[in-house]
């Protein structure tokens, strides 16, 4: 009898420590992800929306100091002869983003967003509009 308490207490000894493991590194994880999402999302809280944000919200947050940035992202597809690719299109303010720098294609740092009527295309969708105009007869 007393060599299946022991089975039975090595077993849930494995068990805690493997679910001990695993929180451990949940927690570092979410640490590391705290710490680096500013960054990654170009401000200290992002508020989404499926409809527009009213101005008033707006206003009361610049009366409180903080400083806002507008995007707008959808998907759509851009036409290049009779080639179709589905895009994801990011539209931002003049003040975004308003922590960090953007960053392109490696080195690059931009200081600003794109201005009225430019873009800047992801090095992928760069290499396929390049290689399907080089494709479609002149």
């Amino acid at each position: 009898m007393s060599r299946y308490w022991r089975l039975y207490f090595a077993a849930l000894l494995v068990a805690v420590t493997a679910l001990s493991t695993v929180g451990f590194l949940t927690n570092r994880v979410a640490q590391s992800l705290t710490l680096e999402k500013s960054s990654a999302l170009a401000a200290d809280l992002v508020l989404e929306r499926t409809e527009a944000i009213p101005n008033e919200w707006r206003e009361l947050a610049e009366q409180q100091g903080l400083r806002t940035a507008l995007i707008t992202e959808f998907p759509s597809v851009i036409f290049i002869g009779d080639d179709t690719q589905l895009v994801q299109v990011k539209g931002v303010s003049d003040n975004y983003p308003l922590r960090g720098q953007l960053q392109w294609r490696g080195d690059a740092l931009y200081i600003q967003p794109p201005s009225v009527g430019q873009v800047i295309l992801a090095p992928e969708l760069e290499s396929l509009v390049q290689l399907l105009r080089c494709s479609l007869p002149l």
